[in-house]
């Protein structure tokens, strides 16, 4: 491993060809690619979309595939396919299609459940695809062993990599005032405003500890259903306790982690969600349900809490521990500051280069 200046180096990484999602989308396939870019020199990447809608994306697509017999001339040997559910493996499978045909190796990096992904586009058909790349990435356990027993995908050539934990400027709250007891307990939410992420879920609990007399704030960062959630929060009262400030990127999702003291994400399907990795960064510790990588990134009862997804009312009792003990704070967030060690971008370097090496 080379290191040149803040970014990390390696001449395999010029044969490398990442492909993905625009880097100035939404979502953590956008925010992974992004962290790579920040780290990785080199780093060659080619968008599959446009963040400006359909039109400009088919139009993104159909360069990408003019594109790549020019990068395969310039000595690129391997696509590194950024993929999700839906559209976007129909997608990155026709693209890793077109790439063999061209001599590059591939591999097929998932960012989703593959479970319930591969159920949706058909075992047969996904079993198919994958077992045509060079190398299968997942994010979890659970996804793993599908690939391997059901998907039998070979276990030489499939494994889990870890996303990089996003650098962190801004130190959280609890950080700010070393000892204390933060009053009020201030929990975030990060991500989409819809049911899957649990957000009608985290009101709920929240509406059941303000009738047990806890006082405590929640803010909201995110876009999706926002008229359904403004209406949840009056319905259930929760005016002077919520605040949704939309969707935070940057500096206001700085701000944001700065007035906070632990994440909730009670989400009913992740795969490793970038939210909980800046959080562990940052030494915060998270709330979060027992889906995807979320159970080996969150240890129960040491940097967080890990709930059954749905489950409202071990949701308000995690979050009430931290409100009527509030120096475990402090005391969680440096066990997940401690656990993000393997989430850095020099761990993540050195797997990912093993890969490439291992691959060409």
């Amino acid at each position: 491993m080379k290191q040149n200046g803040s970014k990390f180096s390696d001449p395999t990484l010029d044969k490398v060809l990442f492909i993905g999602p625009s880097l100035k989308a939404r979502g953590g396939m956008a925010s992974v690619l992004s962290t790579y870019r920040e780290n990785f020199e080199p780093f060659h990447f080619i968008a599959t979309n446009s963040p400006r809608g359909t039109i400009p994306g088919l139009g993104r697509l159909a360069l990408l595939m003019v594109r790549l017999p020019l990068e395969r001339l310039r000595g690129r040997r391997l696509l590194h396919i950024h993929y999700a559910g839906g559209k976007s493996f129909r997608r990155k499978r026709m693209i890793a299609r077109w790439g063999r045909l061209l001599g590059f190796r591939t591999i097929m990096h998932c960012h989703c459940n593959l479970i319930a992904a591969s159920e949706k586009a058909g075992i047969a058909a996904t079993a198919s695809a994958l077992s045509h790349a060079d190398y299968n990435i997942v994010l979890a356990s659970p996804y793993l062993e599908f690939a391997l027993r059901t998907l039998h995908l070979p276990q030489a050539h499939t494994s889990i990599l870890n996303n990089i934990a996003p650098s962190a400027e801004t130190p959280p709250a609890t950080e700010s005032k070393p000892g204390t007891c933060p009053h009020p307990v201030t929990f975030l939410f990060l991500g989409l405003i819809n049911q899957p992420k649990g957000i009608y879920d985290l009101l709920k609990a929240a509406s059941l500890l303000k009738e047990r007399g806890r006082h405590f704030r929640l803010i909201v960062g995110g876009a999706g259903e926002r008229q359904q959630f403004d209406s949840e929060v009056e319905k259930l009262q929760l005016e002077d306790t919520v605040e949704c400030r939309g969707w935070v990127e940057g500096k206001a999702k700085d701000r944001a982690m700065a007035e906070s003291h632990i994440l909730v994400l009670p989400s009913y399907t992740e795969g490793m969600p970038i939210s909980v990795l800046e959080a562990m960064g940052l030494g915060m510790p998270s709330i979060a349900t027992s889906v995807g990588a979320l159970p080996d990134m969150v240890a129960d009862g040491l940097s967080g809490a890990i709930i059954p997804p749905g489950d409202i009312e071990a949701l308000a009792r995690a979050m009430q521990s931290y409100i009527d003990n509030p120096s475990m704070i402090n005391l969680h967030g440096k066990e997940a500051l401690a656990r993000s060690e393997k989430y850095s971008a020099s761990s993540v370097f050195d797997a990912i280069t093993k890969i490439y090496h291992d691959i060409l």
